[in-house]
């Protein structure tokens, strides 16, 4: 949410962006999509950053009609990351995963 407003960001607010893996062949058109978040980050499981970006996400994938099917947060762990990943990427049809990109040297999710 914007800071303090209780209101959802402007869509075009590139503090908002996330990367998305959808399986070939997936109708995206579809409110039936299978929809996973991926949250990384220390940060985010120490409490020391509370998450608003799913429940940005998650509010802007409602006004397509498209629901979310699970969220996981992970830290910031090479092999923990990975797993996750693949098994959601196994699951789902669409994948959306946010976070870990930042300028510390323990944001992982790029590699």
């Amino acid at each position: 949410m914007a800071a303090g407003t209780g209101a959802l960001p402007p869509k075009e607010d590139s503090r908002y962006a996330c990367a998305t893996v959808a399986s070939p062949g997936t109708d995206m058109t579809t409110s039936h999509l299978n929809v996973q978040l991926l949250l990384t980050g220390n940060e985010i499981m120490s409490g020391d950053t509370v998450d608003s970006n799913s429940a940005v996400v998650a509010q802007r994938l409602a006004e397509l009609s498209i629901g979310v099917y699970r969220k996981v947060t992970v830290g910031d762990d090479i092999k923990l990351l990975e797993t996750e990943l693949a098994a959601m990427a196994a699951s789902a049809d669409l994948v959306i995963v946010n976070g870990g990109l930042g300028p510390t040297i323990d944001d992982l999710t790029a590699e």
